[in-house]
């Protein structure tokens, strides 16, 4: 998150807690809906604002959400969204980019202790038998990581546009069903394919990667 919008964002935290326990459920669909727009992190924390703003006048006025802007929330935030300026191509690349690398910094070391073959490597040294600490990366591993970040990617996209639509037990279910299916898959792809090797690093490369990956990330944000 750039500086900025990291500021306002611990601003509007504090502001946030003083949402009556009625009106928090619907505030919180409405922020919801409104990451998956495509406006700045920091125009998004300037409707933020801005709108807990007006609900805390209305609270001190005793009206309710539906009075203060009519019942249709999804209306609203759309007429909010269309009269900001959207993300510039730069700035689409650069968030794209920053979701992979954020992704990939957490993904790798998760999947390497996940696998059996650092299990192994770790009960060598335990045991004193010569290990050369090299792990192999499989394809498995690699579709993996590639399915979780799109399968991730398309549920984020998910949640957010449906956020202020009716939620039904059924798709709430669906949900759910989705989350597994992309473990379940994950968990296959790196079981099924991991005697495909494609090729093998030493752990502290592994290691290595990700915190640059990490580094990336945070660099990222600034810009």
């Amino acid at each position: 998150m750039h500086p900025k919008a990291k500021a306002l964002n611990k601003i509007n935290n504090q502001l946030d807690k003083q949402i009556s326990k009625d009106n928090q459920p619907l505030f919180t669909d409405m922020m919801v809906y409104l990451r998956g727009a495509d406006i700045s992190e920091l125009h998004q924390e300037q409707v933020r604002q801005d709108v807990t703003q007006m609900i805390l006048a209305a609270q001190e006025r005793g009206e309710s959400l539906d009075d203060l802007i009519g019942g249709d929330y999804k209306a609203f935030c759309d007429e909010v969204i269309a009269s900001l300026p959207g993300k510039t191509t730069r700035q689409k690349v650069i968030d794209a980019l920053d979701i992979a690398v954020t992704a990939l910094a957490f993904l790798l070391p998760i999947l390497t202790l996940m696998s059996k073959d650092f299990i192994a490597m770790i009960r060598d040294l335990f045991a004193g038998r010569p290990n050369d600490l090299r792990l192999p990366v499989t394809l498995g591993q690699v579709l993996a990581i590639g399915f979780i970040l799109l399968a991730s990617l398309l549920l984020v996209r998910l949640m957010t546009k449906r956020a202020l639509s009716s939620r039904t037990t059924w798709s709430k279910v669906l949900l759910g069903l989705l989350i597994g299916f992309v473990f379940a898959g994950s968990f296959l792809m790196t079981i099924k394919l991991s005697h495909i090797v494609l090729f093998s690093l030493h752990v502290l490369i592994i290691l290595g990667i990700s915190l640059v990956l990490y580094a990336s990330h945070k660099a990222l944000e600034r810009s």
